[in-house]
């Protein structure tokens, strides 16, 4: 994903590799950073695909259930963070999920508000 956003050319066979996987993958973290890969290169159907798989992991609390670790290997509260900030990401270039992202970042909000340490005073 990261590669696709920063504009990097000639991945077209490693992105065809991902997207070929993201289309039985049960990870909603894998399948959000494919689905903005793939809008980054212009594959727009592919990604609006994607981003619609992306409804189901989607809890009534707003966040996305299902992911087994990320690039950081986080776990827990990180995990269920990280996860739905790549589905917002990637619900934000389909304007159809506009409610999406408004449930995602009211639930993200409320896990890292119970997730972080209070603020320490500075002297």
């Amino acid at each position: 994903w990261s590669l696709t956003e920063a504009g990097q050319k000639g991945l077209e066979k490693e992105v065809d590799a991902l997207a070929r996987q993201a289309a039985t993958s049960k990870d909603p973290y894998f399948i959000g950073l494919v689905a903005g890969s793939l809008h980054n290169v212009g594959r727009l159907e592919d990604s609006r695909s994607l981003a619609g798989r992306l409804v189901a992991f989607q809890n009534a609390k707003g966040h996305l259930d299902g992911a087994k670790t990320t690039i950081t290997r986080s776990g827990g509260d990180a995990l269920l963070i990280e996860t739905t900030s790549v589905a917002v990401l990637a619900w934000l270039d389909h304007p159809q999920h506009a409610g999406r992202v408004e449930r995602a970042m009211t639930t993200k909000s409320q896990l890292i508000t119970h997730s972080s340490p209070p603020p320490t005073a500075q002297p």
